[in-house]
């Protein structure tokens, strides 16, 4: 089947501008919707490169309308949704592979209507889906970048409200279980040898420390990847606004979840593992301020466990010797081979293997690439300089609060605004 004849087959060809669910962010997250990227992410016949060149297409038709700048402030520039929603599609490879890149096209392509580019419907829902990546992905993790954000432990999941994807498993390498912050921190600074492995400064509880060692230690931060304020939400269900809360943190998890093609199956599965060391290492605090902003970040070489540095702005990245790559070592585990062991086997023979110790994981790729993709977004597209100014212009600092959903954006919209607005009198 071709991709033209699958769009005039289109299923949304049935809105109206009175659909109501057309109005929300969960529009996104509606089955009508999600039914309908599914049907282009499974159709075979579609290949992936012909899906990214049409959705590059309608994202082009967009960047030639008014409404794809979005703003809060007439006297700032806005952002633009065509460059948020093409950035999203160029970095998805590299953060979910062929899959994320697939979704990211598919969810673009799926806002044509009527098989027509330009028509009225489908730019507004281009306009509306970069408008929800911006809010309830972008926006989401630059704003939780504080490690404040503790998970809640009421967190209740609908099982109706979040699609599953089928054959999706927990790899071996992803830690689980909760521990508290300094057992946290304890068990990145036993992996790393007690030093920044971006500085190699020593922590002030380094071992048998040198005086040289003594003259250059700090207090080493423990930096989670993956951001805990994502997935820390409470869900009340008798408090109307706990509940939408609870519904727009689920379409965070679903973007992020075929976006990173992530293994879990429910929004639940993140905290079950999102305080393990495999989400974190242990940095000085200016680098640790760096990566949370999303300033610098890792991306994967050929060597393994190593990654280059990359440095998205040149002031405030927080590594001032500017280094190129780092590699990941653990160092809590003897690196002296252990003593051959004899396995049996039914035979009765056996032979002499080695079996490896059990150290302390190191950080997971996955989280790394999920960080990199984001900060590659902000960058590419404005939308982190939007951000900044948002945080800002709204009153907000770097400290916003212990949970902040996609919802929250408009509220910090409207509060912008408003100030801009007042500011305008006060000069007038």
């Amino acid at each position: 089947m071709s991709l033209q004849r699958t769009l005039s087959q289109s299923s949304l060809e049935s809105f109206t501008d009175s659909d109501d669910s057309y109005e929300s962010a969960c529009f996104f997250h509606s089955p009508l919707f999600t039914q309908k990227v599914q049907e282009l992410i499974l159709d075979i016949s579609l290949h992936t490169e012909e899906l990214v060149l049409e959705a590059n297409k309608l994202i082009h038709r967009l960047s030639k309308t008014p409404e794809d700048e979005y703003r809060y402030d007439e006297s700032k520039p806005g952002v633009k949704l065509h460059a948020i929603l093409r950035e999203l599609i160029d970095h998805a490879k590299s953060c979910g592979g062929t899959r994320g890149r697939r979704y990211a096209a598919c969810a673009v392509v799926a806002c044509s209507i009527d098989n027509k580019q330009d028509s009225t419907r489908t730019l507004q829902l281009l306009q509306e889906l970069g408008q929800t990546w911006l809010s309830h992905f972008l926006f989401v993790f630059r704003v939780n970048a504080s490690d404040s954000a503790q998970l809640d432990a009421s967190l209740i999941h609908s099982g109706d409200s979040t699609p599953t994807l089928k054959h999706m498993h927990m790899p071996s390498n992803i830690s689980q279980g909760h521990i508290d912050a300094e057992a946290f921190r304890s068990e990145l600074l036993k992996r790393q040898g007690y030093r920044c492995p971006l500085s190699n400064q020593p922590d002030v509880s380094l071992p048998d420390m040198s005086n040289t060692d003594a003259n250059h230690s700090v207090n080493l931060i423990g930096c989670h990847i993956f951001k805990r304020g994502v997935a820390a939400f409470k869900y009340e269900p008798k408090l109307p606004h706990e509940v939408a809360m609870y519904r727009s943190a689920l379409c965070t998890f679903d973007i992020l979840r075929h976006y990173a093609d992530i293994p879990v199956e429910t929004v639940e599965a993140l905290g079950d593992f999102i305080d393990g060391p495999s989400n974190g290492i242990a940095m000085q605090y200016d680098a640790h301020y760096g990566f949370d902003t999303f300033l610098w970040s890792l991306q994967e070489t050929e060597m393994v466990n190593t990654h280059k540095i990359i440095y998205h702005s040149g002031l405030g990245h927080g590594l001032p010797h500017r280094p190129e790559f780092v590699t990941f070592v653990d160092h809590s585990i003897d690196p002296t081979p252990p003593p051959a062991k004899r396995a049996r086997t039914l035979g009765g023979a056996g032979n002499d293997a080695a079996v490896p110790p059990r150290g302390i994981d190191l950080p997971n790729p996955l989280f790394l690439r999920i960080h990199a993709a984001i900060a590659g977004i902000l960058h590419a597209s404005g939308a982190g300089k939007f951000l900044d100014e948002l945080i800002v212009d709204s009153g907000h600092g770097e400290s916003v609060g212990p949970v902040t959903c996609g919802d929250d954006m408009y509220t910090w919209v409207l509060k912008a605004g408003l100030a801009g607005a007042m500011r305008k009198l006060q000069v007038a």
